[in-house]
């Protein structure tokens, strides 16, 4: 009789047992073209199942690494929040309005009016221009009077972007709306599948500041 339990676990069949996969990765960034690479230690990893339970939250060690186990398959979000790469806010905005962030969270921000990011970006470009115009010693009072200018409507208009997500769209995740040069995101959706592995990548590349 004492036998019964061990056949019983070597002949059973493996739906009988959960089956789990493990999400796990690495985020690294640019820090010049001489050094190169460096791991992006401490930055903050969520993942979410869906836009009801809470997301699991970890940190990349100095390494770099992060790791999920024991996961049940189905799909994820991953966002990864840079601890040393900072960009310009498009870069996040643009991640945020293609990512499926609607199956994960209460709201998306596909329904904020493009023309809103189109005119911060024309205020960009605008910005970046007078910045490279030439002037005088008789001419440069004007000239920062143009660039603080182009560069208040910019950030006004960044504002109102963002002003129009929904405070609670994104539940648990620690949104910062950004103005000038916010921490640079990494969103990407993975499947996990049993007894797997799914690998992820982050690089942030060079940092802006």
């Amino acid at each position: 009789m004492k036998k019964i339990p061990f056949l019983f676990f070597l002949f059973s069949p493996l739906w009988l047992f959960p089956q789990t996969g493990t999400i796990a990765g690495s985020a690294f960034w640019k820090y010049n073209d001489f050094i190169g690479n460096k791991a992006d230690a401490a930055s903050e990893v969520w993942l979410y199942r869906d836009s009801v339970a809470a997301p699991l939250k970890t940190e990349c060690d100095f390494q770099g690494s992060f790791k999920f186990d024991n996961l049940k398959p189905g799909k994820y979000l991953i966002i990864i929040k840079s601890k040393n790469a900072k960009d310009d806010w498009s870069d996040n905005y643009i991640q945020l309005r293609y990512a499926p962030l609607s199956e994960y969270f209460t709201k998306d921000i596909s329904s904020i009016d493009k023309s809103l990011f189109d005119s911060a970006t024309y205020y960009q470009k605008a910005y970046s221009s007078a910045t490279t115009e030439k002037y005088g010693p008789f001419s440069a009072n004007k000239h920062f009077k143009k660039m603080r200018e182009l560069n208040r409507q910019y950030l006004q208009c960044v504002k109102r972007v963002f002003s129009n997500i929904p405070k609670g769209s994104f539940q648990y995740f620690d949104w910062e709306i950004p103005l000038d040069y916010p921490h640079r995101l990494f969103i990407k959706e993975c499947e996990v599948k049993p007894n797997e592995t799914f690998s992820v990548v982050a690089d942030f590349g060079l940092t802006a500041i």
